[in-house]
């Protein structure tokens, strides 16, 4: 019987860090035990009577993870967790990776100087700001000032070929402050401006009288048997009108059915008390939703006349 070339595989080797007098794993070496050199512990059978040497016994037991085998087999738990460990890292530590790893990342932007943190950057913009104010104090002191408080600071100190014009510095930067502080006022009162026209705006929709039932001789009918229920709002009184639990009737004839039950709908509609109605269920089903028409009376010569009794 032979075996396909491809599937013979050479045995890889991971070195795992043990100590023969204590069994310990990747924790120390033999020389670094602190147990005494006395110490018997056997790594067969986990005595602590006897070595591997003089062991008898027949069951076996890890020292590490006390299964039943011995301290140095690879069925270990601990042993195998350690060999897939080493053997992920050594497919993620290639040379590009550790390079990436070790090398600062303002490194790799072409400069030569490391990122300043903020704290480190505000420690020097504030001595910046106390060596233009003493400059305006006492001229020509910019530099002498600058390198002394970036000393007391910790900061390295510079060199500068020319002292700079802090008065004008200094104004320039209030005037863009203040020019910046006028901007955002101007901005906030177009704003409130703006506000306080749609709030008045919207107090004038608000303060606008509101149609009232009796100005169109609106009466909203229910049946006897049923009455109106304890908690009724205008979204359930349309539906009702859709479904004939409700009836409702008007005499303004210049708005629509549509526009009636619209108003009803959004509560743009006084409803007093007047136009509620219960009626008996034999006149709630003689009663037409809808605009009430009134008739013209008949001319006397097209009337009927009355039948003479004998």
């Amino acid at each position: 019987m032979s075996i396909p070339k491809h599937q013979i595989h050479q045995e890889k080797f991971y070195h795992i860090q043990s100590c023969f007098r204590c069994y310990a794993i990747e924790d120390h070496n033999t020389n670094a035990c602190p147990y005494s050199k006395d110490t018997k512990v056997c790594s067969e059978c986990a005595d602590t009577t006897h070595t591997w040497k003089e062991c008898t016994n027949t069951v076996k037991k890890c020292i590490n993870c006390d299964g039943e085998h011995r301290t140095f087999s690879m069925k270990c738990p601990k042993r195998k967790a350690i060999k897939q460990k080493r053997e992920k890292d050594k497919d993620t530590n290639t040379y590009a990776n550790i390079v990436k790893s070790t090398v600062s990342p303002w490194a790799t932007t072409g400069s030569t100087t490391p990122p300043i943190d903020k704290d480190t950057h505000l420690k020097i913009y504030s001595c910046m700001i106390h060596a233009h104010t003493m400059n305006i104090i006492e001229p020509d002191c910019y530099e002498k000032e600058l390198n002394a408080t970036l000393t007391a600071n910790n900061l390295p100190s510079i060199k500068i070929h020319h002292t700079p014009n802090s008065s004008k510095l200094l104004t320039q930067k209030e005037e863009e402050q203040i020019t910046a502080a006028e901007e955002t006022r101007s901005q906030t009162q177009e704003t409130v401006k703006r506000n306080d026209t749609t709030n008045m705006e919207k107090e004038h929709t608000d303060n606008k009288p509101k149609l009232q039932s009796k100005d169109i001789q609106l009466h909203i009918y229910t049946l006897e048997s049923s009455g109106w229920p304890d908690h009724l709002i205008p979204k359930d009184l349309t539906k009702g009108f859709t479904n004939n639990t409700f009836k409702f009737t008007y005499t303004e004839s210049t708005m629509e059915e549509s526009e009636v039950i619209n108003l009803i709908k959004t509560n743009e509609i006084k409803l007093d008390s007047s136009c509620w109605r219960i009626v008996e269920d034999i006149t709630y089903r003689r009663i037409r939703s809808g605009l009430i028409v009134e008739r013209s009376p008949l001319p006397r010569e097209e009337r009927r006349p009355r039948k003479q009794s004998k």
